[in-house]
C-alpha cells in the first residue's frame, strides 16, 4: 500500500522522570479477551505465502494463495500471546502480541528464506554471513537436534542477518520487541541486530549445539547506531514455548563491532533492555472514523525504528520504556509525498496506560465504506472468511465476522474506483470481482460465495 499514515512514536529519556522509583514488572499472568484475528504472512518480496502453518491456542491453520490466515473467537491476552509459524524454506517465525479489550485484530509477519550453504564445512571452520562473524566450531561442540547424540563430521549452515535499522525489521522480527530477563522480569528490547542460524548434516538433519558449548560471535553495529551503541548489551534467543525473547548471555562493544558469545541456533537477538510498560491506544480521524494504520517506534530522537501495526478499528498495542516520556508522530504520504502532521507527547508511565484516542491531523478526500451479509454454500453464515478491497495502488482486507462484514478506512482520491473479492475460507471459495465507483456507501446486500 502506497498511501498509508505513519505514525512515528519518539522515545526519549525525562531526567526528572528517571528520579521516580522504577519498578520492574514481573510475569503478570493478565486478562483474556475473546478476539478475532486476520494475520497477513509475506515473503521478503512482499509477496503472500501459501501453505503456512500457523499455530495458535492449539489450532493449526494453512495461509491462502493472499498468504491469509483467520482464527475466530479465540482468547488473546492482556500481557503476551504468541502464534507460531512454520514454511518449508523459511525460518521458524512468529508473532507476539496482546490487547486490552475484545477486537478484531490484524497481524503482519514477513519470513526470512532459510537457504542451507551448498558447500560442507568441517569442524574448526570458521563461519561469516552477512554483518555476523561465528568462531570455529569445534568437533565436540555439536548433537542431533532430535535426539542429543553426540555428532561429528561435516556440516552445512544457514545464516540471515536481520538490520534492525530498515522498516521492515518489526514484520521479520520473531516475537515482539519484549524480552525476560535473567531475573524474570519483563523487558523492552532495543536492538542493534539479529541472526537467524542454523545447522544441519549433510542428509539435512538437524543440529544444535551441546549444553555445555558457547561460541564467540561477533556483530557489526548499523553504522545509524553508534551514537546510542552502549558499552555492554544482552544477548538473547527466542523461546517459542514462552513467546518471548530469553536473556542467557552478554556481548561487550570493541569500536563498531559487539563480541560475545552464543550457544544457541536458531533466533539471536544482540539488545539492550529497559524496563517494560505496554500502551494502548487507537488512532482516528478528525470524525472519529478509525484509521488501520502503521506507526514508528524510535528512540533518543534518532529518525531510527520500525513500523508496528493497528488493527483494523485503529488500535494498537506496543511495549514501551517504562518511565520515560515518548513523542507520537502522524506521517502521510500522498503521491510519494512526505507530510508531518500533529505531535503529541506521552508519558511516563510506571504500568500499562491505555491512551486517549489519537486525533491524525491530515488530509484525505474522504471515508470509504462498504457494507454486507456472505453466506457459504449451504446458505449459513461464512465464519470464515474476508473481503480484499482494491482501490488504486492501495489493498485493504476485512475479516468477516459471522457472515457479516463493514469495512471503513480513509481513502485519497474518492474518485478511484474499488475492486472487492469476497474469499469464502470456509469452502475454499472465491467471488467474482465486485467493479465500484466511488468512496460509497456501498451496499452488497446479501451475497452467496460459492464459486
Amino acid at each position: 500500500m502506497k498511501n498509508r499514515l505513519y505514525l512515528l512514536i519518539v522515545f526519549f529519556v525525562s531526567f526528572i522522570a528517571c528520579k521516580r522509583e522504577t519498578i520492574l514488572p514481573s510475569l503478570d499472568p493478565g486478562v483474556n479477551y475473546k478476539c478475532n484475528i486476520l494475520g497477513f504472512v509475506n515473503d521478503s518480496d512482499s509477496l503472500p505465502v501459501e501453505g503456512a502453518l500457523v499455530s495458535y491456542a492449539g489450532v493449526t491453520k494453512l495461509t491462502d494463495k493472499n498468504g491469509i490466515y483467520i482464527f475466530n473467537n479465540v482468547e488473546v491476552n492482556s500481557k503476551n500471546s504468541y502464534l507460531k509459524i512454520n514454511k518449508s524454506g523459511y525460518f521458524q517465525a512468529g508473532r507476539s502480541f496482546n490487547i486490552n479489550k475484545p477486537t478484531n485484530l490484524q497481524l503482519r509477519h514477513t519470513l526470512t528464506i532459510n537457504l542451507f550453504d551448498s558447500y560442507s564445512y568441517q569442524s574448526n571452520q570458521e563461519i561469516i554471513f552477512d554483518n555476523v562473524n561465528i568462531s570455529t566450531i569445534p568437533s565436540d561442540a555439536l548433537v542431533f537436534e532430535s535426539n542429543g547424540t553426540p555428532f561429528n563430521g561435516n556440516f552445512k549452515y544457514s545464516g540471515k542477518y536481520l538490520d534492525p535499522t530498515i522498516r521492515e525489521f518489526s514484520d521479520l522480527l520473531t516475537g515482539n520487541f519484549n524480552g525476560i530477563s535473567l531475573s524474570n522480569t519483563v523487558l523492552k528490547l532495543t536492538s542493534f541486530g539479529v541472526l537467524n542460524f542454523e545447522l544441519q548434516t549433510e542428509q539435512a538433519e538437524k543440529l544444535k549445539f551441546k549444553n555445555d558449548k558457547q561460541l564467540d560471535v561477533s556483530l557489526l553495529i548499523p553504522p545509524s547506531l553508534l551514537s546510542i551503541a552502549p558499552a555492554n548489551i544482552s544477548t538473547w534467543y527466542f523461546n517459542d514455548s514462552l513467546g518471548y525473547w530469553k536473556e542467557y548471555g552478554s556481548a561487550h562493544r570493541v569500536g563498531n563491532i559487539y563480541k560475545g558469545k552464543i550457544s544457541h541456533t536458531g533466533r539471536i537477538n544482540f539488545a539492550s533492555a529497559k524496563p517494560s510498560v505496554n500502551i494502548f491506544g487507537k488512532i482516528t480521524d478528525q470524525n472519529g472514523i478509525p484509521i488501520p494504520s502503521d506507526f514508528k517506534i524510535t528512540k533518543f530522537y534518532e529518525e531510527i525504528g520500525s513500523f508496528i501495526h493497528t488493527n483494523e478499528d485503529g488500535s494498537f498495542s506496543t511495549p514501551v520504556n517504562q518511565n520515560e516520556y515518548f513523542t507520537m508522530k502522524t506521517y502521510y504520504h500522498p503521491s510519494g509525498g512526505n507530510s508531518l502532521g500533529k505531535i503529541y507527547t506521552y508519558g511516563p508511565y510506571l504500568k500499562d496506560t491505555t491512551l486517549q484516542d489519537f486525533i491524525a491531523d491530515f488530509y484525505s478526500a474522504g471515508t470509504y465504506i462498504l457494507k454486507g451479509e456472505f453466506l457459504n454454500c449451504i446458505n449459513e453464515p461464512i465464519n470464515n472468511g474476508y473481503l480484499k478491497i482494491i482501490q488504486g495502488t492501495d489493498v485493504h482486507y476485512f475479516q468477516i465476522i459471522n457472515g457479516n462484514c463493514e469495512a471503513t478506512f480513509r481513502t485519497w482520491d474518492y474518485m478511484v474506483n474499488s475492486e472487492v473479492t469476497i474469499i469464502n475460507q470456509d469452502d475454499n471459495k472465491i467471488s467474482l470481482p465486485i467493479k465500484l465507483s466511488g468512496t460509497g456507501p456501498h451496499n452488497l446486500g446479501v451475497l452467496k460465495i460459492c464459486l
